[in-house]
């Protein structure tokens, strides 16, 4: 026994040294250098004060000891080598020098692109910000130059060539040609050559690109290659600079070079940065630059975008697809794809937009037309995720209000009964024309909208804030429905979509029948109805107690309404997992009393003195052709059962996700079931597998919540296979001792 546990806790050991070397990264612990770049010397960025001579400034640099490499004209801002570990002395010699407005290192920035995994359909973003649509008022202009700031543009690939008018390179590379890819990909999103047969489509669709090289071919760049790339950028004629690239130091340079752009009728746009945090990230968080967010297709921020209120919008920016070097396609993840997107809407956007306040430029009508019209979708940043045709179409007259309190009430078999409180024709004045009511068994959202069943015989609208109802009829039985609807004036005027309600039709029962409900994977059934008082049964989408306990898990659940004594619902809940039942949890019914949820027994409840029916065979419920979760068995009645769907996020995020963990998750519930048995007759196993399980819920916790989100994955599949290993051995060794 203790040599099977001594060769398992070795197992784990070994996994652990063996990832090591994924987090000793030389990324880490950057040198100071780029690439082929003269490594002995630290690079300073110098303004003198409005007024110094050149002969002043001579003297300085003499007195000081600084070389001047540049000057970058337009702003003011001198390059200055000093030998390497000197900086920060040079730095404070500068400072004492009265003529000196400020001195800074000129740090390091990096492509903030993500690790990317091609398992999304092409191009998604484009439908969620209603591309199409926008691209129907306008496709933009060639005369609207996008400058891509980054390292550099694959000047042969088919759908990037034709659209690319300037090069020019600022780093230390030996061409103005992509070598990394970062830079061809950004290009595509934001002006992909479109409708051509070729590729894929960029959202700035006929406006022009610009291959403003500023980083290494290793993806990094000094901010002083940047700044100039800004100020060449401006002055040959660009209207959107899109920089995917940044850092989280400060940089005045920098600042007076994004400053400079905008003050010269540019859009500055910025990719906010892949921390997962809400600390600044430069040059995206600078007044005069739009910081963009990241967002994926079900319109969340993933776990590695950067957020907060300085963030000004999100674009979609997880698993996109586009151009990549050699006439090639493939996705990349990254506030670095989002930006792009924002990037190619400014272009569009400068085609429909006029000069409101007389100050000669358009860059702030355009700025205030995309963050004006975004989508709110609950992400953290301060207006929302961009939307193309809304930014693009002329504004027109007040609409009705969007209806924000639609509910569903009185569930039959077949329909459902809507109520919501009347709009107005003009927001929530007047008596709005017409309705457009619609359902689905899928959630409703814009893009889905014209896919949804529309409703006949809608209610004639009465004045705003008088209180609506419609009878929903011809549903599937015992199936969950989604509802939305939108309100319209006499021109029409279409309102934005409502709040999108729910609700599951129910089984009518007849007397002395027996009432079957069947949910994936399980089956209930409540014997001789009429002789239990009961009524009717329907699957509703809440409860009188509020959320099930944590440990029950389910979403769906069965109402009864009886005619016994007490008057409030009377909830059972099915415990399993209606998405992926894999989890061999134990089935357990719970009793809503109207306050609190009690445990049930397997046959009859009489808690309040009311029957609520008995469930049979309530052994023989299935969960899914897989059974017996070692963890979960392991983990129920601990400190350690709550955070078991810890494990189960990280499962469904990053391992079912990609073959390598998906063949590892059918491994594991082959072999998982006999090892749950054998804990579940060795009681004294339990805490030591507890134990291996800590490390494995934290790093999973980890991984959900950092961007080491793939080498954490990695590194807690390693350790719960060693403990499935250890359990193997140990089973193996009792049968050996039996024998």
């Amino acid at each position: 026994m203790n040599r099977c546990w001594r060769l398992s806790f070795a197992t784990a050991v070994a996994c652990l040294l063996l990832i090591m070397p994924i987090f000793i990264s030389p990324a880490s612990a950057h040198d100071g250098s780029i690439g082929n770049q003269d490594s002995k010397l630290d690079r300073l960025l110098v303004k003198f004060k409005p007024g110094t001579s050149s002969i002043a400034m001579e003297d300085v640099n003499k007195r000081v000891g600084g070389n001047v490499e540049s000057v970058i004209t337009k702003i003011g801002a001198h390059l200055v080598t000093v030998p390497r570990g000197q900086g920060a002395e040079k730095m404070a010699a500068y400072r004492l020098q009265s003529q000196v407005q400020y001195v800074e290192l000129d740090r390091i920035a990096q492509t903030v692109d993500f690790p990317d995994d091609p398992y999304f359909s092409n191009q998604w973003g484009m439908g969620k910000i209603q591309a199409p649509q926008a691209w129907n008022i306008t496709k933009g202009s060639p005369g609207v130059l996008i400058a891509i700031l980054d390292t550099g543009i694959d000047m042969d690939h088919p759908d990037l060539a034709g659209k690319i008018v300037s090069s020019v390179n600022f780093g230390n590379s030996t061409t103005a040609d992509d070598l990394n890819g970062h830079g061809t990909h950004v290009a595509g999103i934001a002006a992909a050559i479109t409708a051509n047969g070729v590729g894929v489509a960029g959202l700035g669709r006929d406006c022009s690109l610009m291959n403003v090289k500023v980083m290494s071919d290793d993806g990094t760049g000094y901010y002083s290659w940047i700044a100039e790339g800004i100020i060449w950028a401006v002055d040959h004629g660009a209207g959107v600079i899109n920089m995917s690239i940044g850092g989280t130091d400060t940089s005045s340079t920098l600042e007076d070079a994004v400053n400079y752009a905008w003050n010269k009728g540019v859009v500055v746009v910025a990719a906010a940065g892949n921390n997962g945090s809400t600390a600044a990230f430069y040059p995206a968080y600078y007044t005069n630059a739009m910081a963009v967010g990241a967002t994926d297709a079900n319109d969340a921020m993933p776990s590695w975008s950067n957020r907060g209120s300085w963030v000004d919008v999100a674009a979609p920016g997880n698993y996109i697809y586009s151009c990549i070097p050699d006439a090639q396609y493939g996705y990349k993840s990254g506030t670095s794809m989002a930006s792009p997107h924002v990037a190619g809407l400014a272009a569009l956007v400068f085609s429909v937009v006029s000069d409101t306040n007389s100050d000669g430029k358009l860059n702030d009508e355009v700025r205030s037309r995309i963050e004006g019209t975004c989508d709110s979708v609950g992400v953290t940043v301060s207006y929302g995720r961009i939307n193309a045709y809304k930014a693009v179409k002329t504004p027109s007259a007040p609409t009705p209000a969007a209806i924000t309190d639609l509910a569903v009430s009185s569930f039959s078999t077949d329909s459902v009964t809507l109520h919501w409180a009347a709009p107005g024709s003009n927001d929530n004045v007047g008596t709005a024309s017409q309705y457009d009511i619609r359902y689905s068994t899928s959630p409703i959202t814009e893009a889905s909208w014209d896919s949804a069943t529309q409703c006949t015989g809608g209610p004639a609208p009465q004045p705003a804030g008088s209180s609506e109802s419609f009878n929903v009829v011809g549903l599937s039985p015992v199936t969950m429905h989604y509802f939305a609807l939108k309100a319209a004036d006499n021109v029409p005027n279409w309102s934005e979509l409502s709040n999108v309600a729910n609700g599951s039709t129910g089984v009518d029962t007849s007397a002395g029948s027996n009432v079957t409900v069947s949910l994936p994977g399980v089956v209930v059934t409540f014997s001789n109805v009429a002789a239990q008082g009961i009524t009717a049964v329907t699957i509703l989408p809440g409860n009188a107690c509020g959320s099930f306990p944590a440990k029950v898990q389910a979403v769906s659940y069965i109402d009864i309404i009886t005619t016994a004594a007490y008057n409030g619902p009377i909830t059972v809940g099915i415990r399993y997992n209606p998405t992926n039942i894999k989890d061999p949890q134990k089935l357990s019914l719970l009793h809503c009393t109207g306050t609190q949820w009690e445990n049930v027994t397997a046959s009859a409840d009489t808690v309040n003195n009311i029957v609520c029916g008995e469930v049979t065979s309530l052994s023989d419920f299935a969960l899914g052709e897989s059974g017996g979760c070692f963890i979960a068995t392991a983990a129920y009645g601990s400190y350690l059962e709550s955070h078991v769907n810890t494990l189960r996020s990280f499962r469904d995020q990053y391992l079912e996700t990609n073959p390598l963990g998906s063949a590892f998750v059918s491994l594991y519930y082959k072999v998982s079931p006999p090892m749950a048995d054998f804990i579940e007759k060795h009681p004294t196993l339990k805490p030591i597998v507890r134990a291996g399980l800590m490390p494995a819920v934290a790093m999973s916790s980890v991984a959900l919540n950092t961007t080491l989100a793939e080498k954490v994955a990695i590194l807690a599949s390693l350790v719960l296979l060693s403990i499935l290993v250890a359990l193997w051995l140990r089973r193996r060794s009792l049968r050996t001792e039996r024998r």
